[in-house]
């Protein structure tokens, strides 16, 4: 079973956290290959501190952005900008009516 998080992710974009660096714009689709943390900002410096929750596979999301060269994505969730490894995602289908 599959769930969708990351609708209106527009509006939403201008409140993330890049630290920075620059992201190519994407729209797709991803999910975790498996259990992945979704970070508040594009870094392991604060361990735990910067996770926001799990995404475990199935979970489908919005990735709206990717830096190859340090290889994080930018994802909506939940109307909040997150950040995972890209490496720890691979591309989905979109939710039905997306």
């Amino acid at each position: 079973r599959r769930r969708f998080h990351g609708r209106n992710h527009l509006w939403i974009a201008e409140k993330s956290n890049d630290q920075g660096l620059v992201f190519a714009e994407t729209d797709d689709w991803i999910t975790a290959k498996e259990v992945t943390n979704l970070r508040s900002e594009p870094s392991t410096e604060k361990g735990v501190e910067s996770v926001v929750m799990k995404l475990n596979n199935g979970d489908v999301v919005r990735r709206i952005g990717i830096n190859e060269e340090t290889g994080w994505s930018k994802i909506v969730y939940e109307d909040t900008i997150v950040y995972a490894s890209t490496a720890y995602m691979v591309e989905a289908d979109p939710p039905v009516g997306e």
